[in-house]
């Protein structure tokens, strides 16, 4: 392997992209199975939540804090379904 071929190998985990990272995690089926489950609608509620979010959103203003705090709350709960897989 040539010098500075590692940073290519890992640069597809580098990004902002949720769904493209669920899928590199092997977690893909599981993540859909649960996204569609008419029995847990919250974690879907939670996901619409979280995806919407880009990285150019850190450098915004105006945000109001009921708006923060469902998103920290539904970041909370994928966490929380992610953490069951570590």
């Amino acid at each position: 392997m040539k010098r500075g071929d590692g940073e290519n190998l890992y640069k597809p985990f580098k990004v902002h992209d949720y769904e493209q990272l669920i899928i590199l995690s092997g977690l893909y089926s599981e993540f859909s199975k649960k996204l569609t489950d008419t029995a847990d609608l919250d974690f879907s509620a939670d996901w619409s939540i979280v995806s919407n979010w880009d990285e150019n959103l850190r450098y915004t203003t105006g945000s109001n804090k009921p708006e923060i705090e469902s998103f920290i709350a539904s970041l909370k709960n994928i966490n929380k379904w992610l953490r069951k897989y570590l």
